[in-house]
């Protein structure tokens, strides 16, 4: 496997996850307390994504970090 097809996987379930955190935390009949901890997981997911793609967008050279532009080639 390459380090890019592992970093697209790994995307896909941290997004998964995050997904499942957030709907979690959404949840009308979920009590309140476990509504806290899925809004703290779902934080801490969110970061998880953001760094996934940070290193996506390294690999491929994008110009962004943590979605922001660091370099325009184009003048």
């Amino acid at each position: 496997m390459t380090l890019e097809k592992a970093l697209k996987t790994a995307m896909q379930d941290e997004q998964k996850i995050r997904d499942l955190y957030g709907e979690e935390a959404r949840r009308s009949a979920t009590p309140d307390a476990a509504k806290e901890m899925f809004a703290g997981f779902l934080v801490i997911e969110e970061n998880h994504v953001s760094a996934v793609e940070a290193e996506l967008n390294y690999l491929n050279k994008s110009g962004f970090f943590f979605d922001v532009r660091e370099f325009d080639m184009e003048g």
